[in-house]
């Protein structure tokens, strides 16, 4: 029940740190969980995937070659 984590359930797990927006409305990811005096407990699922060297290579030559959108679509994609 505490996620494999091996510590007691309700505990802190670990702590980030979240960067300001620089414009607009001055968002961070910490504005959409609830705060700590809320009492309740809030969850921060994280998936990291890499779909291997082949595809960086590509996508940082499409990056070089500044053929953004379809870098920015691939690398979406992966």
């Amino acid at each position: 029940p505490d996620g494999g984590s091996g510590g007691p359930i309700g505990t802190e797990r670990l702590r980030f740190t979240f960067p300001r927006q620089r414009r607009d409305r001055h968002l961070c990811l910490a504005d959409f969980v609830r705060s700590r005096e809320s009492g309740q407990i809030d969850v921060l699922p994280v998936q990291l995937v890499t779909a291997g060297s082949k595809i960086e290579e590509f996508t940082s030559k499409m990056f070089a070659a500044n053929v953004y959108r379809d870098y920015y679509e691939l690398n979406g994609l992966v």
